[in-house]
Order: structure tokens, then C-alpha cells, then sequence
């Protein structure tokens, strides 16, 4: 009997997970939410074309709550506890750091910083000091190389590929010609040969 609530209990929290993660990436995918971004020096653009800005950012912040909330109240009811740890700076920090690693840009960034930070961290157990500082180090190599996180250069790196793979192959196989100079040029212009 026991068993079977848990289990319909823990299907009902993964229901809920999935359902909260459908919500948020149909909620990125509108054009409305694209607003978001209007930190980055394009609020006076955006407010121009007739958008309410702040309503934008406000609503981005209180989504981002929500689903944070959800987040944090389902990791309570899974493990039964929650400590102290899981307010303080240092998380925080690292789940700061799990996202600027994994790319801000796009839903799958930060899983894949939280992928990298965590198998960071449980590989270099063993050296409980040396887990901050390959942190440290591996967060400066990403800022200052792949500055749109590892999945953002990955999508930037495809979209390039892409974009070289469309070119004519009459523009990219020949380089053009530089025009003849002399009395042929003259000649060859007026027949139309190359």
C-alpha cells in the first residue's frame, strides 16, 4: 500500500517536472518572451516599436521564481530534508557557474554546465582542495574562450557550418577574376569571352 503511494507520488513530481520544463521551453519559443534579452542596450529600440519593457522583464523574473520555487520545493519533498547549504552563497555560486559554462542562451546550457560542474566535482573528490581550483580554472577558460558557454559555441559552430554548406558552388570553388588590363581587355570586354 506504501509502495504504491510513493510510487504514484514520485510519477506525480515527475509529471510535474516535465510539465514545468514543456511550459518553460514553450514560454522561451514565443516571440513576446524574446523581450528578455532588452538588457543587453535594446530597451529604447524594443519600447520604441510599442512593447512595455518592464512588463517583459517583470514577468521573466517572476517565471524564472516560479519555476525556481518548483524546483527547490520538489528537491525538499524528494529528499526530505533541506539544509542550510542549500541557501548559502556557495550554491548560488555554483549554480551561477553551472549556467555561464554550459551557455545562457539556450534551455539545454545550463544541464550541460550542471553535467560538467558535478562530474567535476565527484571525479576530484579525492583532492578536496583542487575542486575549487579546477573549478576556478575551468570557469576563466570558458569566459575567456567560449564566451557563449559550451552549448551556445556548439550552436554557433554548427549555424556557421551550415551557413558555409548553403554558398553556391560556383562562388565558392573559383576565386574571382581580376580584370585584364591593356588593349585585350578592351577586346575581350566588347566580345563578352573571358
Amino acid at each position: 500500500m506504501i509502495l504504491r503511494r510513493l510510487r504514484a507520488f514520485a510519477g506525480g513530481l515527475g509529471m510535474l517536472g516535465l510539465l514545468a520544463l514543456a511550459a518553460a521551453l514553450l514560454l522561451t519559443a514565443t516571440p513576446h518572451l524574446a523581450n528578455q534579452y532588452t538588457d543587453r542596450g535594446l530597451q529604447d529600440w524594443i519600447g520604441s516599436l510599442g512593447y512595455r519593457v518592464n512588463r517583459y522583464k517583470l514577468l521573466a523574473f517572476t517565471l524564472s521564481a516560479a519555476l525556481a520555487g518548483l524546483a527547490g520545493g520538489m528537491k525538499s519533498i524528494v529528499f526530505q530534508i533541506a539544509t542550510l547549504t542549500d541557501v548559502s552563497w556557495v550554491t548560488s555560486g555554483e549554480a551561477l557557474l553551472m549556467g555561464i559554462v554550459g551557455g545562457l542562451q539556450t534551455m539545454l546550457g545550463p544541464v550541460v554546465g550542471a553535467m560538467v560542474v558535478v562530474t567535476m566535482a565527484n571525479e576530484l573528490s579525492g583532492f578536496a582542495e583542487a575542486v575549487l581550483i579546477v573549478q576556478g580554472a575551468v570557469f576563466v577558460v570558458v569566459v575567456m574562450l567560449f564566451r557563449r558557454g559550451i552549448v551556445g559555441e556548439i550552436n554557433a559552430f554548427l549555424a556557421r557550418r551550415s551557413r558555409l554548406g548553403n554558398t553556391p558552388p560556383e562562388a565558392s570553388s573559383t576565386p574571382p577574376r581580376a580584370p585584364r588590363a591593356g588593349p585585350a581587355a578592351s577586346a575581350t570586354a566588347r566580345e563578352g569571352t573571358p
